[in-house]
């Protein structure tokens, strides 16, 4: 083989190294490309990442402090629900209270009615008593009027018996009270003042007249 040919061949090889290394530094710069872009890509990502770890630290505060206020708000109705216990307790004591003062309330009504009936009937009776001693009789009117009825009233129970008239055309003021009569007491009062002076001046000597004293003389 002459020397030309092999000289031709090496420049053969060599301008095929030539392309393949030009190739080569097409490939290393498009990697190049490729490694800048991600390593931009890497450090938008790390920029990202370090937003989202303040985001997230700050929705860290943020939690914390509704934490907080959950745990303020837990025990604000945690005394709530003590001052509703102790409300409740109070309402049922005052309930309870209630209810006794009520039957307190009508206990003592029911005594003062009972002592109210028992002072009416005492007094009905010192009245009685009180009138029935200088007055026992009374007339047809006296009696009527005593009684706040008609005479016509007294009359009918004279004739149906259920009152007895003296000799003297009298009533017996217990037979007034007997049959269910309430007596006035001023009405007694005053029969009683008339009864009382008509027996005075029944009782008096009689007064002489002029011509009986000349007559005398």
């Amino acid at each position: 083989m002459e020397i030309p040919d092999i000289l031709a061949r090496i420049d053969d090889h060599l301008h095929m190294q030539d392309l393949y290394l030009k190739q080569q530094d097409e490939r290393l710069g498009r990697q190049d490309r490729i490694l800048e872009l991600q390593t931009e890509q890497i450090r938008l990502m790390q920029l990202s990442l370090q937003r989202q770890d303040e985001i997230l630290d700050r929705h860290g505060v943020i939690l914390e402090r509704h934490g907080q206020m959950l745990e303020r708000q837990t025990q604000m109705l945690e005394r709530q629900n003590q001052i509703l216990a102790q409300m409740d307790e109070r309402t049922e004591r005052v309930a309870q209270y209630t209810v006794r003062t009520q039957q307190l309330l009508t206990e003592h009504t029911l005594l003062f009615e009972r002592s109210m009936a028992i002072l009416d009937r005492i007094s009905q009776r010192l009245e009685t008593r009180r009138w029935r001693a200088p007055m026992a009789k009374l007339t047809l009117s006296e009696a009527a009027r005593a009684c706040n009825v008609a005479r016509t009233t007294i009359q009918r129970a004279v004739k149906t018996g259920r009152l007895a008239l003296d000799a003297e055309h009298r009533v017996d003021t217990a037979e007034l009270l007997r049959i269910g009569y309430q007596l006035d007491a001023a009405v007694l009062h005053a029969a009683s003042q008339h009864h009382t002076a008509a027996v005075q001046q029944d009782a008096a000597p009689p007064r002489s007249t002029p011509q009986q004293q000349d007559a005398a003389a």
